[in-house]
Order: structure tokens, then C-alpha cells, then sequence
């Protein structure tokens, strides 16, 4: 019984966790990561990535 509830907080931080660190986009056209630095700045974002012309930001903080 012990190992099934450690087992589920384990699963209930993890999602806490990923659901954080879901990637945030604009609708700014972009062509470098550098172009999306102060788009996700002003997101409290430290990862920026431009991707097929939309900037994603990743690791914010809330």
C-alpha cells in the first residue's frame, strides 16, 4: 500500500513539473534564437528557441 501512494506522489510531482516547463509561443515572426531573447525575458523565461519562424520560450518561472 505504501509503495502505491510513493508511487503516485512521484507521478503527481512529475506532471507538476512538466506542466512548468510546457514551451510558451508567440505569433512574432523570428529567424534566429537571439530575435525571441526579449520575447521570453519578458516571460521570466531563461530558454529561448526560434522554431519555423515562432519563437518558444522553455524554464519559466512563475
Amino acid at each position: 500500500m505504501n509503495s502505491k501512494l510513493i508511487f503516485l506522489m512521484m507521478m503527481m510531482i512529475t506532471a507538476v513539473i512538466l506542466t512548468v516547463e510546457i514551451e510558451t509561443t508567440s505569433a512574432a515572426n523570428c529567424k534566429w534564437d537571439f530575435d525571441c531573447k526579449e520575447f521570453c525575458k519578458n516571460k521570466n523565461c531563461s530558454f529561448p528557441r526560434c522554431k519555423i519562424g515562432k519563437c518558444f520560450c522553455r524554464f519559466c518561472h512563475k
